[in-house]
């Protein structure tokens, strides 16, 4: 058998290319597009980071854990694969239909009960979005489980090039033509497709034209199989999957909650203000938070693939100790060209913001960690501890967001998103020390704590030595060193980590 680890990193690679490669292209055109003065104010940017929270927590309904399900019970009931897919997409299928039957129908009063009860059409727009986007997610899984990541990256990527594409044809090709052209032409297609009223509700269409291109492209695989339901099956799914709901919404609220919150708990003249400037800020940590998302769609079957192996422990020891080195290296690169990195947002109006980054940065690193430990309760089947941990996250969230948001805008006005940011840290950090906790009784795993321990607090050092001696620095110096800075962490990694020679 190959390296696993060299197999998990080149999985890794290639789903990057759907989700740090694709998303990294999104985020360097659209986070400069959405933080232009001339198209969105600070206010229709929080007003996207909110909707899009929203969403985020409402996936999960959706899905309640079945796309893990269906790892388990596919790669573990090898005889009843096929019946495992059917089952599993039949049962998300008719979910998605009924959730978002239902949205549709109350969608003015969801609208109004979320802060926009002027845009309803929003929560249509994001409701379809969201049933889309649960439909494909077991065929997606299914290509995961295959290991077909080429096919899985394709789509990804055409579906984003499809939603940028659009954004830009929406934000910066029609108000250019408009402005130059005439618009009220009959036989402008401009005119035919676009209203400069509908402004951030071309956001929600955008990405909504996009899930119906990625369901299409995803229709021959799930219109070629069988089609049959078994129930027995079903309930043993549902069983396994359940907790994984409470694991996933906890999940969502513990990384989405602060955006969602934040425009309740400040005057209500600076909700999406704030919102929308932590929401920025927040984006700043997205070569982290992408590189763990390429991960989690590469892990998943490759921890459930590799239990069958004598040493998958050992595997899982190794796999956490580099991916922290590869997140913390993230995290000081980040903080160390932050006078480079911060332009991709176009707006000063948002560096205001830029201090709450160090907490916003550690917190995703603590997160990757904690997907890392997570494993031990979906191997052994005691999924209900992932529910008691997530749950325990979710309280720290919602109290800490509570208390601490409007405690620092009292304390400074217009900094409330400081409480939000402190949280999230705190909120992962627990969760990453309960986890260990608890797994290394019911599933113990060597970890190499020392060294892992290690590289994150030489990076946070790093970064402080940094900050306190050398901020104040002409640029090309101060950049200067901070690569001499990071070359010099990567360098006691690589030292620390190479394989040993032996002697004969």
């Amino acid at each position: 058998m190959g390296n696993p680890i060299k197999k998990l990193a080149g999985q890794t690679a290639i789903y990057g290319l759907s989700s740090i490669v694709g998303r990294l292209a999104n985020y360097l055109l659209l986070t400069p597009l959405y933080t232009d003065a001339s198209i969105f104010t600070t206010e229709q940017f929080g007003v996207v980071t909110n909707t899009y929270a929203w969403v985020a927590v409402s996936i999960i309904f959706f899905t309640y854990g079945m796309e893990t399900g269906y790892f388990r019970f596919a790669s573990k009931l090898q005889d009843v694969k096929e019946k495992v897919f059917s089952t599993s997409l039949i049962s998300v299928f008719t979910t998605a239909f009924i959730f978002v039957l239902l949205i549709l129908t109350y969608s003015a009063e969801i609208s109004a009960a979320i802060g926009y009860p002027n845009h309803a059409e929003y929560v249509e727009y994001l409701a379809i979005i969201i049933g889309l986007d649960a439909a494909v997610s077991i065929p997606f899984a299914r290509l995961r489980l295959e290991e077909k990541p080429i096919r899985f990256a394709f789509i990804r990527l055409f579906s984003l090039a499809i939603n940028v594409g659009l954004n830009f044809f929406f934000y910066v090709i029609c108000p250019w033509y408009t402005e130059n052209y005439n618009y009220e032409s009959i036989n402008s297609i401009v005119y035919l497709v676009y209203d400069p009223s509908v402004g951030v509700g071309y956001v929600f269409i955008a990405n909504l034209i996009a899930s119906f291109i990625t369901f299409a492209l995803l229709s021959p695989q799930i219109l070629k199989h069988s089609w049959k339901f078994d129930f027995p099956l079903w309930k043993q799914l549902f069983k396994y999957c359940w907790p994984l709901l409470v694991v996933g919404l906890a999940g969502a609220l513990n990384q989405h909650f602060d955006k969602l919150i934040i425009k309740y708990l400040v005057p209500d003249n600076l909700g999406d203000t704030e919102t929308g400037i932590y929401g920025a800020i927040y984006k700043l940590s997205i070569f982290i938070t992408l590189f763990i998302q390429a991960f989690q769609y590469a892990a998943e079957p490759f921890f459930f693939n590799q239990a069958k192996e004598k040493d998958s422990k050992e595997t899982y020891a190794k796999v956490l100790k580099y991916f922290t080195i590869l997140t913390s290296t993230a995290f000081l690169g980040i903080l160390l060209f932050i006078d480079v990195v911060k332009h991709f947002i176009r707006s000063d109006e948002y560096f205001q913001g830029l201090y709450i980054l160090p907490w916003l940065l550690m917190s995703a690193v603590f997160f990757g960690i904690y997907y890392n430990l997570s494993f031990w309760y979906k191997l052994s089947g005691k999924t209900y501890f992932g529910a008691i941990i997530s749950g325990i996250g979710s309280i720290l969230t919602i109290v800490g967001n509570i208390f601490l948001v409007p405690y620092f805008e009292n304390l400074n006005p217009g900094n409330g998103y400081f409480g939000a940011a402190i949280t999230t840290f705190g909120c992962f950090l627990i969760m990453s020390i309960l986890s260990y906790v608890i797994g290394q009784k019911h599933y113990p795993v060597n970890y190499d704590l020392k060294r892992i321990l290690g590289y994150i607090i030489l990076a946070g050092l790093l970064f402080l030595t940094s900050d306190f001696l050398i901020s104040d620095l002409p640029n090309p110096i101060k950049l200067s060193i901070n690569s001499l800075i990071l070359v010099g962490y990567l360098g006691i990694a690589f030292k620390l980590e190479r394989p040993q020679k032996t002697n004969k």
